[in-house]
């Protein structure tokens, strides 16, 4: 959207927006040792003073755990009908500020597909296909822990303070092979008999 980093915060509440995950690709994961320049040089300094291509060769290994050709819808809702919108109209134009990017700014992402706008309401539903990443205490009592599903739990960041320090963690849990899981409780209807969890609220 181009706003500035501090503003996302105030903007995006988490009391006002929901927040949804749909993963499209099978997970998989690399680890790669990357060397990374002790120092920030842009391009621009680097052919603007001679002396700076030495210092480029002052490197740092790091082992770093990426993705291999990772795919995700990204469901988003929110209570302010004017910010909704402006969010709206940049995502089904295919437009961004900057440059969108998984976790780091290193790892470029762009669009895919057309993305649209549907309308859902919560329904309860009974041991019913869950095609969304879900907040395992929503229901850990509430799923076929019987199935013969593979699924995976792992903490995310949910909520920061202005500093950017994470203050909460939300554990969840998905199918890495992009299929549903089958589960009971309140959910969102999607799309033909699909359901999805939003995160929504402060809690």
């Amino acid at each position: 959207m181009g706003w500035n980093r501090s503003e996302y915060r105030y903007k995006i509440k988490r009391d006002s927006a929901k927040f949804g995950i749909i993963i499209r690709s099978t997970i998989q994961k690399a680890i790669y040792a990357i060397n990374a320049p002790n120092e920030l040089i842009t391009p621009i300094s680097l052919f603007s003073d001679k002396k700076k291509s030495a210092a480029i060769k002052d490197r740092t290994q790091l082992y770093t755990e990426l993705l291999i050709d990772p795919a995700y819808s990204i469901l988003f809702s929110h209570n302010d009908e004017k910010l909704y919108n402006e969010v709206k109209q940049q995502v089904l134009a295919h437009k961004s500020v900057y440059n969108i990017y998984f976790g780091s700014a290193f790892c470029i992402a762009e669009y895919d597909n057309e993305p649209d706008e549907i309308e859902t309401e919560k329904v309860k539903i009974t041991k019913s296909e869950v095609i969304s990443v879900i907040d395992l205490n929503y229901v850990k009592e509430d799923i076929n822990w019987d199935a013969n599903t593979k699924m995976i739990t792992d903490n995310i960041p949910y909520l920061k303070d202005p500093d950017l320090t994470i203050r909460k963690y939300k554990q969840v849990i998905y199918n890495p092979l992009a299929e549903p899981i089958n589960c009971s409780g309140d959910f969102y209807h999607y799309k033909d008999n699909k359901y999805i969890y939003l995160f929504e609220g402060s809690e």
